[in-house]
């Protein structure tokens, strides 16, 4: 970090003296270069990214990519069947970009394909229990605010 300029401390010291690495931003999310969608035909999705030595991390399988969970991307992804890609960018001193989540529906049948559906995505951990979205206890309806909130995304 140039002296005087802005930057945000990986490990937070109130009360004390800033110390240790600084994150200078946060990392826009990859670019796919196919749509959601539903698709008669396999095809390959490629995930790019404009920021110089970032590495791209990807899933197929529902979970969240991590700076040290999902595949580094390093060729195009394959859609043979219908498939869920999350992938996010990482770099050491940037803050990860979100998690962006394409879903590919491959070779549905026509009744399917004129039925209206909605997908939510995310941890399933973050869903069952009491501390889910889902419970299998009377729920507790006076539980509210961001210990209560999960991330997910809906399409």
């Amino acid at each position: 970090m140039a002296k005087g300029g802005w930057a945000w401390f990986e490990t937070p010291t109130p009360g004390t003296g800033n110390r240790g690495r600084t994150i200078q931003g946060l990392l826009a999310p990859p670019k796919f270069s196919a749509e959601r969608g539903i698709y008669d035909a396999q095809f390959r999705v490629h995930l790019t990214t404009d920021e110089p030595g970032a590495v791209i991390r990807y899933t197929t399988d529902f979970s969240e990519p991590t700076k040290t969970r999902g595949k580094v991307y390093s060729a195009p992804v394959a859609v043979r069947r219908t498939t869920v890609v999350r992938a996010a960018v990482f770099k050491p001193g940037m803050l990860p970009s979100r998690v962006m989540t394409h879903t590919y529906a491959y070779n549905l049948s026509k009744a399917v394909t004129s039925c209206q559906s909605v997908a939510r995505y995310g941890e399933i951990s973050q869903t069952q229990g009491n501390t889910g979205i889902m419970e299998t206890k009377p729920p507790k309806n006076d539980q509210a605010g961001i210990a209560w909130e999960r991330p997910s995304r809906w399409s």
